[in-house]
This record gives structure tokens, sequence and C-alpha cells, in this order.
């Protein structure tokens, strides 16, 4: 059976980075947030859903899902995050978990930003944990996003703290470095995976 691990990391800590190296390795990287993508596409139950929770307001004239404007509607509505959240959060799982049984290798990766939060983390058999500064991450922010710091300190409050995603994890890559640090991290934790689970 192939065994999940989880990947997860605060905002701009450069998980996506982190994915991509493992995906080199030959590892299957199961995103949330390209599930979350799928599972609101237009012509979705799931979309259906929120434009009538949230209005039309949510959806641009294409009819795609307009995430800046729901972000910012969710972000300063308690209820109305807590709603979509039990909307879309049991959908990403069951397909995630779907894809996980389909996979032919030692382990797999599911890259969830919210794997605390959600307390997916519970049934992962490993998980690794992207660690990254605070202020590294929030110029990587500022620079490939375009978000101001008031809106990236807002994010970082509504997230798991840096010191609660470390105590869940089984191994830790630091993104403080240059780009050939993480790479030797990455191999060495797809060594260390790979003598585990094989």
């Amino acid at each position: 059976m192939t065994a999940r691990v989880g990947l997860t990391g605060g905002i701009g800590s450069g998980k996506s980075s982190v994915a991509t190296l493992f995906a080199k390795h030959g590892i299957v990287i199961i995103d949330a947030d390209l599930i979350a993508r799928e599972i609101t596409a237009p012509g979705t139950e799931a979309l259906d859903k929120i434009r009538i929770h949230f209005g039309k307001e949510c959806i641009h004239p294409n009819g795609t899902l307009n995430r800046q404007q729901l972000g910012e509607i969710v972000f300063h509505n308690t209820e109305g995050r807590a709603w979509l959240e039990q909307l879309l959060h049991p959908l990403i799982k069951k397909e995630s978990d779907a894809r996980a049984t389909l996979v032919e290798a030692p382990y797999c990766i599911l890259e969830i930003p919210l794997l605390l939060e959600t307390k997916r983390h519970k049934e992962m058999d490993a998980v690794i944990v992207v660690d990254c500064d605070q202020e590294i991450r929030m110029e990587r922010l500022i620079k490939s996003r375009s978000m101001d710091r008031e809106s990236i300190k807002r994010v970082f409050a509504s997230q798991a703290s840096d010191e609660e995603r470390l105590k869940i994890a089984n191994y830790i890559i630091n993104n403080n470095g240059a780009p050939e640090a993480l790479v030797k991290q990455v191999d060495t934790v797809h060594q260390q995976l790979t003598d585990v689970f094989d």
C-alpha cells in the first residue's frame, strides 16, 4: 500500500517549489489547491452552491469562480468561511484520497496548505513541513502575488503558527536559503522516505 505523506507550510513558504522537486524524483503529487479549482469549475455543483450562497459577484463574467472576491468576503465573515470550508473540505478530501489509492509507489505526496487546520495530518503516514521565516515569505508574496503587507499579515494570523506546524513534522525542509540548498534537502528527504516506505 502506498504511504501518504502530507506536505504543508505557511503561505509563501515554497510548498509548490518543494513539490516540484519531489515530482522530479517521480513522486506523484496530489495538490489540494488544484483539486479545489477542479471541484469549483464552471458547471460543478459546488460552484452553483457558492453562487447561491454568496451571490453573483463571486463569479467572473466567463462563469469561473472569482477567488479573490470570494476570499475577501469570507476573510471578514467567520460564518461564511465556515460554510465554505464545510462545503469544500470534504470534497477535496474525498478526491485526494481517491487519487492516492491509485498510486503504485512507495509513497505519494498530498500537498495540503491547511493540513494542520483541517486535522488531516492525523491521516498521514508522515508529514513534511516547509519552514521559512515570515519576513522572507512576506517579501516573496509581495513580489509574486502583489499582495500588500497588511493582507499578508491577516493570512498569517488566520493560519496555524509556524511553531504549531513544526510540532507535527516528521521531516522539516528549510526554505530560507538558496535554491541549491532546497534541492539537497528534498533529495535527502526523498531518500529517507524511500528507505522507510519501500
